[in-house]
């Protein structure tokens, strides 16, 4: 009975560490797999690549990117560009650039221009931030444009994950050669009729307004003279001015505005205010 006993507690000794073994090493896999794929998740969240690019009042600044993607920064702008595994984000905080990017279907590149989120795989455009809206023009490829509530960011993660629904996924387009779009605050999108060329003039010293009202005219034409020009409209006497010119002329343009449109231009100093007049509208 003894003998009979004590091998009775010796196998159940014998399950108990085994079935403790099993359970360490079933812990141990876990262990070592969690950490392996918190380790591969730390990695793809990691940047490949981060830079700022700006320029000056006046000033053009290009930048060749580590994809052999370019970026043409007009005056008085600039933008984040961070580079993850899975997309490249660029944010454009201030002003006009135009983007020749390189294809890769595995890798958008994605443009936060705070009203509206351009989304590419390659192709080359332009993305024009005013104050109360946002111009995407393509030169050639595909682009999709999708309008954002004020305030909203892309996140910069490696796996991008899907965003509470947008209010204006309705306004969604998707714009190819030579075509143009702009986004107001309202998160109203529309294609417009001018030609996408204009968009990338300046990357040659010239300024195109096609129609232009004195804000965008105010805006525009800050990015090249200091101090900035401010613009006072009346919504119905909004001038509407196209006009082709040298950025090393701003000035002159300036002195010339009130002949070609109904606007006048008061002066304070070095301080200019753009004024919408009643006396009907010029090109």
């Amino acid at each position: 009975m003894q003998q009979k006993t004590f091998i009775e507690k010796t196998e159940r000794s014998q399950k108990i560490r085994s079935t403790i073994n099993r359970t360490i090493s079933v812990i141990f896999v876990a262990v070592i797999g969690t950490l392996g794929y918190l380790g591969y998740e730390h990695v793809q969240a990691e940047p490949t690549m981060h830079l700022v690019a700006s320029a000056e009042i006046g000033q053009i600044r290009s930048q060749i990117l580590e994809d052999g993607s370019k970026i043409m920064v007009n005056a008085n702008s600039d933008v984040e560009v961070t580079y993850y595994r899975k997309q490249r984000i660029v944010k454009l905080n201030r002003g006009e650039v135009s983007f020749d990017v390189t294809k890769n279907p595995d890798r958008p590149f994605i443009v936060d221009s705070g009203l509206a989120k351009v989304t590419v795989l390659g192709t080359r455009f332009a993305v024009n931030r005013f104050k109360s809206k946002v111009r995407v023009s393509v030169d050639h490829g595909t682009v999709r444009v999708e309008p954002q509530q004020p305030g909203t960011t892309i996140t910069e993660t490696a796996n991008p994950t899907p965003t509470a629904a947008n209010k204006h996924a309705d306004q969604v387009l998707t714009l190819r050669n030579n075509e143009v779009a702009e986004i107001n605050q309202h998160g109203q999108a529309s294609r417009v009729k001018r030609a996408a060329a204009d968009a990338f003039s300046f990357e040659y010293g010239t300024i195109t307004f096609d129609g232009a009202g004195l804000e965008e005219i105010a805006e525009t034409l800050s990015r090249y003279r200091q101090p900035p020009i401010s613009a006072q409209v009346v919504t119905a006497q909004d001038a509407s001015v196209t006009a082709v010119i040298q950025a090393k002329n701003v000035e002159r343009f300036i002195k010339e505005l009130p002949i070609i449109a109904p606007v006048q231009v008061k002066r304070s100093g070095q301080d200019i205010v753009l004024l919408s007049q009643a006396t009907g509208k010029k090109k």
